[in-house]
This record gives structure tokens, sequence and C-alpha cells, in this order.
């Protein structure tokens, strides 16, 4: 299992791999999600549950239903999901270039093998985190050493806002 920064609680005990089978709400999921892996201070966090079941409304206009899958009446199936897909750069996006993404990541994620509302779960945190936008840095610095600088450390980047990026940035070799 993960072991680095998934922890099942007591409020949400799935381990990682039970959550990304889930059939549990998207609203649920967005929960365990924000808990068991980003812990946050507070215990009234932000609308994640709220926006999970967007997440899934809107999808599946183009993916179907559970219960009817293949009815997708706006299929766009030649989304791949290479970099060279991925919209945006570091700066706040489009409302097409976020939906864009978010089917990126949602083939990704189903050809993965992950239930639709741990998806969505997961695109409400990419929402909160960088309006699910690759290339997002940390408060939009124009790089990293001047965010260092300022504040001392360095920021967070991506999807899921690695923190500090260059620890990621090391690991991928870019």
């Amino acid at each position: 299992e993960n072991g680095e920064q998934y922890y099942p609680t007591a409020n949400y005990p799935e381990t990682f791999k039970q959550f990304s089978t889930s059939t549990k709400t998207a609203y649920y999921l967005a929960g365990a999600f924000l808990y068991n892996y980003e812990r946050p201070k507070s215990p009234n966090a932000d609308d994640r549950g709220n926006r999970a079941e967007k997440w899934l409304a809107y999808l599946q206009q183009y993916v179907g239903t559970e219960t009817n899958p293949d009815e997708h009446p706006n299929s766009d199936p030649d989304i791949a999901y290479n970099n060279a897909d991925w919209q945006g750069d570091n700066r706040p996006l489009t409302t097409s270039e976020i939906q864009h993404n978010a089917k990126i990541v949602w083939k990704f994620f189903r050809e993965h093998g992950w239930s639709r509302n741990a998806i969505c779960a997961i695109l409400a945190n990419m929402e909160r985190l960088c309006l699910v936008n690759p290339y997002k840095m940390e408060e939009y610095y124009p790089e990293a050493g001047s965010f260092y600088e300022d504040y001392g450390r360095y920021p967070a980047f991506g999807l899921v806002q690695w923190s500090p990026f260059h620890k990621f940035s090391d690991w991928a070799g870019d």
C-alpha cells in the first residue's frame, strides 16, 4: 500500500487500495482522501465532497452512469493522457481547460482500475489545490528560486501540489 502519506483513520478506515476501488459516494470518498491523505489542521475543511459530486455529474455526460455506462451522449473517446494533451501552464486555467484536464485524469485512473467515485474525489482535491492544472506552481510564482527567497522553502507543484516540488522533480528526472 501507499505507506508514504495515505493513512486510514477512525472516521475513514479504508486503506488506499480500498479507497481507490470503493463504490461509496464521491462525497464520502472526498472526505476520506482529504483526512487520510492531506490531514488538514481544521476539522471543518472545505467543500470537497460537494466538488466531488459536481465532477461526477459533469463526467457522467461523457461516460454514462455506473448502471448504464454505455449511455454517454457527449462521448470524447479520443482523449489520451500523455503530457502533450495536458492544457495550461503556470497560470489560472479556463473552465474548458480544467474540464479537458479532468477528462485526462478520469481516463488514466479508470484504466488503472479506480472507481468513478474515487476518481471524482481525487478531482475534487486537484480542483481545490490547483484547478486541475499539472503545471501550477504554488502561488503562480514564475520559478522556484524566487519562491524560496520569499518564503524560505520550495513551492508546491503540479496536480496534487507536491511539496517541496524539487523532491518530486528530482525523483522524476525533470
